[in-house]
């Protein structure tokens, strides 16, 4: 099982200047891979000084492709890649999620996604040897010690 940690942010689409609001263009596939690379400078010295192995570059990249294209098949043609997502590292950064000016209720689903907490309470119990077991969408049970939080 791999390790996906990630953050959720939320950006105007525009802003105001003198009571007009000014709208904002979408970020360049440019400008997403240098949040990316500005974001991972400020991170590898966290990292090293927690020992923590940083991801192989290549292999995790290829992990990334991989797990986020679909195979075309005969009958249907490939889809159209979006340009907003840069892959460096390991890690990789999506900027194409959007809700139209008017649609309050898709801004809170996106809210709500968003200021989730990154551990569903409902998979954590304590097992009797004091040791914390989380069970995994996917079925796979991590059994953790209060040290490893």
């Amino acid at each position: 099982m791999t390790l996906a940690p990630h953050v959720h942010l939320l950006a105007a689409q525009g802003v105001w200047n003198d009571g007009v609001f000014m709208e904002l263009p979408p970020p360049s596939p440019e400008e997403v891979e240098g949040v990316l690379k500005r974001m991972l400078e400020r991170l590898l010295p966290d990292f090293e000084s927690r020992q923590v192995r940083w991801p192989e570059d290549e292999y995790e990249a290829l992990q990334a492709r991989s797990a986020q294209s679909r195979l075309p098949l005969d009958d249907e043609p490939a889809p159209a890649r979006r340009g907003r997502l840069a892959v460096m590292m390991g890690f990789s950064l999506h900027a194409d999620t959007a809700t139209s000016a008017n649609d309050r209720a898709g801004l809170a689903q996106l809210v709500r996604y968003g200021a989730r907490g990154p551990i569903a309470e409902s998979r954590l119990s304590r097992r009797s040897d004091g040791r914390f077991a989380y069970e995994t969408k996917k079925g796979v049970t991590l059994v953790l010690t209060p040290s490893s939080w």
